[in-house]
């Protein structure tokens, strides 16, 4: 590291209170925005906003360039007498700036994965995962559920890794089941990744009624996850041709989970017509 470079990391140390490095540096996109702030001032600006990774100017009369999380991928350093500088984060929001490296003077910025919108991201012995809990009108099969998930967010129904993303999805849900649209039925549910075996449809054993009794599609799923809690009695469709797809099931009355309980995949609601299907457990890897 060179002095010049050095002596302005300490200055940005002292003018701001979370570390913005400054360099004498050309950024390699364009930036989409910018003000008329002094550099100082700018860099002040973007240190409030955790959408703001860098800023940018190529002199002491230019206007400030400001680059969101995202937008900046390679700084290039300069001499001193250009005069161009860029301040950027080197810590932030979780999720932000994953890595900052400098290599020969050139500075690279690789985001951290994200999740799409009120998505989750879970952390599994596979890698990452982004959980979603998806309500839908009208009811939806489950097939419709693989569908509209693929369709809509690039994904598949979601397994249940372990407990924390079983309550997590509990912790969506409850407040949802007030819903005047749910009111007409006792229970309601969302499914989830898992189909029944075709072994274990015409037969009931000890292992037909575990998940090792089901077909995973889920690609981060572990062999044996621990986030399945099946209600009581549960799976309860071994021995039929029915009840092959999973679902995580809630009461509205009580407002508690019911857990895990299998179904008949191609229906959006039961027959006596107290339960609803109401949604789906979408998951995609973070991109």
């Amino acid at each position: 590291m060179n002095m010049i470079l050095f002596i302005l990391m300490l200055c940005a140390s002292l003018t701001t209170p979370d570390k913005m490095i400054v360099i004498f540096g050309r950024p390699q996109e364009e930036s989409m925005s910018k003000n008329s702030l002094d550099f100082k001032s700018c860099i002040d600006y973007c240190y409030e906003l955790d959408s703001c990774m860098a800023v940018y100017s190529a002199s002491e009369a230019d206007d400030c360039h400001i680059f969101d999380v995202g937008q900046l991928s390679k700084v290039t350093e300069t001499d001193k007498s250009d005069g161009q500088k860029v301040a950027f984060k080197t810590n932030g929001p979780p999720n932000q700036i994953c890595n900052i490296t400098n290599a020969n003077g050139v500075w690279k910025f690789t985001p951290c994965p994200s999740c799409p919108s009120n998505f989750t991201m879970f952390t599994r012995p596979k890698g990452k995962w982004c959980i979603g809990v998806v309500p839908t009108i009208p009811f939806v099969t489950n097939p419709q559920a693989e569908s509209l998930c693929q369709t809509n967010y690039g994904g598949v129904l979601s397994g249940l890794e372990n407990v924390d993303e079983y309550n997590h999805i509990i912790d969506v849900v409850i407040p949802m089941i007030g819903s005047p649209l749910w009111s007409a039925w006792t229970t309601v549910g969302f499914w989830i990744n898992g189909q029944r075996k075709e072994a274990c449809k015409t037969q009931k054993s000890s292992l037909c009624n575990t998940t090792a009794g089901f077909d995973f599609t889920d690609p981060l799923l572990s062999a044996n996850p621990t986030g399945y809690i099946w209600g009581v009695g549960q799976p309860s469709g071994g021995g039929t041709f029915n009840s092959s797809c999973l679902h995580l099931s809630f009461n509205t009355s009580t407002r508690v989970t019911q857990s895990v309980d299998d179904y008949t995949c191609g229906v959006n609601s039961s027959t006596t017509g107290s339960a609803g299907f109401v949604g789906y457990i979408c998951g995609v890897v973070p991109s």
